[in-house]
């Protein structure tokens, strides 16, 4: 059952957070069907992924109620493989979006983006940077939700016991740092026998650096 609520926790929040992008991409203000549906879908996984996450840490606290202090810290170690999916998810959107919300502050220093280009009008007819300047508002918002939840996960799931555990603060510091490296780390998991090939993180990163050429190519 626990593997199974990590499971959907993240399948939903990928859903939450893939709708909420097309959203701003599109700059959908739910004026035909089409918007409606996205909106609903948004709203919809976005509710279902949080009462699963409240019903999951309310089994999960009386559940734990009922263990003694040996068998909690069991748990908290063997469980980090449960919920490894989950809190995968979690990373890959906010390491995204903490990129995204990097070019956000490029573009507004550089090329004086302003929030109505970015919340979609009065805009220029170019749909490629009206498209872009969406997903630099999502990435802002993406990245608030995610850091949060990053640091509701760090707190319920992941162990906090024996020596080098880490605080909030130095959770935070390290979170930022793992943002920060993670082309780096992408691109040595191809060259070191070690590290298992991430072929996702390297696509989105091709992508990523794709759409901000051309970007930044246009706004000059």
């Amino acid at each position: 059952m626990k593997k199974f609520a990590a499971v959907l926790r993240s399948i939903l929040l990928a859903i939450a957070m893939i709708a909420g992008l097309v959203i701003c991409v599109l700059h959908a203000k739910v004026e035909t069907t089409s918007e409606s549906l996205l909106a609903l879908i948004f709203l919809g996984a976005g509710a279902l992924y949080f009462f699963v996450a409240i019903i999951s840490l309310i089994v999960r606290f009386i559940s734990r109620a009922r263990m003694d202090e040996r068998d909690q810290m069991m748990d908290s170690f063997t469980g980090v493989l449960i919920f490894s999916k989950n809190g995968n998810m979690l990373h890959y959107f906010r390491r995204l979006s903490f990129w995204g919300t990097i070019m956000l502050i490029v573009n507004v220093a550089a090329f004086n983006v302003t929030t109505n280009m970015l919340i979609g009008g009065p805009y220029s007819v170019d749909a490629f940077l009206k498209g872009y300047h969406g997903f630099l508002l999502w990435s802002l918002l993406a990245l608030i939700i995610s850091f949060v939840l990053s640091i509701i996960f760090w707190a319920v799931y992941l162990p906090h016991y024996g020596e080098g555990v880490y605080n909030v603060f130095q959770y935070t510091g390290k979170m930022i740092v793992s943002d920060i490296t993670t082309p780096f780390r992408i691109i040595k998991s191809f060259f070191s026998s070690d590290h298992k090939k991430n072929w996702v993180g390297l696509i989105t990163m091709i992508v990523f650096i794709v759409v901000n050429v051309i970007a930044v190519l246009k706004s000059i």
